[in-house]
């Protein structure tokens, strides 16, 4: 990561308040972006918040339901209403249902697609706004998921709104390239922490399932979310300049097999 590369820069980062979210806020407030924080866990978003401050550099917090237009909204006026613009977004925020189609219910599936598609969706829609209000582009990195690329038992929800968080990325990309606005996916291998956790914690026998999902990367371990946070940096930054539509693969080698 070149120093300060994001210098004077304003992102808003969703999913903050813990893993790959909080390690993105603080690799872009490292870079010299001042970051809006936005999660439904207030707790976790002011954690996120002091850890950026006490390094040196400057985050606001805010409680955001990313499926929720105004409440999304609240997050972006926050930005605009302490520095003046909004140059990034960054739509990390996700969630995860479990189950097969008899195991998941359309309330369920609903709720996948609330927050990992129309989440996103929102978001870019709102950002785009904001770049044009300041008319000197923009870049909106989207997190989808080796979910997103490959089926994976179980997950016909997770897949399927991830997928579509895929195919956002490059439409969006084709649409607003015109107007300097890029728009590109990093998409994760399993990643280490609180996110796998619950996961794992949710199956017959997480220990095995660790196991199994270790195996599966070529690489042969999951993911630091530093590991994710610097891909994103990359796509936020002049240096992926041309760059736009592309879904980067910092998934250990998992969807090379």
């Amino acid at each position: 990561m070149s120093e300060r590369e994001l210098e004077g820069r304003v992102v808003v980062v969703t999913g903050g308040a813990r893993g790959a979210g909080r390690a993105i806020a603080e690799r872009a407030a490292a870079a010299g972006a001042r970051v809006v924080v936005a999660d439904l866990d207030v707790e976790g978003t002011h954690e996120t918040v002091a850890r950026v401050t006490d390094a040196g550099g400057s985050a606001r917090g805010i409680r955001v339901d990313v499926s929720d237009p105004d409440s999304f909204a609240a997050a972006f006026a926050v930005a605009e209403n302490e520095w003046g613009r909004v140059d990034g977004l960054v739509n990390n925020a996700g969630l995860m249902v479990v189950g097969s189609i008899d195991e998941t219910s359309v309330e369920g599936f609903d709720r996948a697609m609330a927050v990992n598609a129309r989440g996103a969706f929102i978001g870019a829609k709102l950002a785009v706004e904001h770049f044009r209000r300041h008319g000197d582009g923009g870049a909106i990195v989207n997190i989808t998921s080796i979910s997103g690329e490959v089926g994976l038992p179980g997950q016909v929800a997770y897949c399927a709104s991830k997928g579509a968080v895929k195919m956002l990325t490059k439409q969006l990309a084709v649409d607003l390239a015109s107007e300097g606005i890029r728009c590109n996916a990093v998409s994760p291998g399993s990643i280490g922490g609180e996110f796998l956790d619950d996961y794992l914690g949710g199956l017959p026998d997480p220990t095995q399932a660790r196991t199994d999902i270790v195996a599966a990367h070529p690489i042969a371990r999951v993911a630091d979310p530093v590991e994710i946070a610097d891909p994103v940096v990359f796509l936020l930054s002049d240096r992926s300049s041309f760059i736009t539509g592309a879904v980067l693969a910092a998934d250990g080698g998992y969807t090379a097999r």
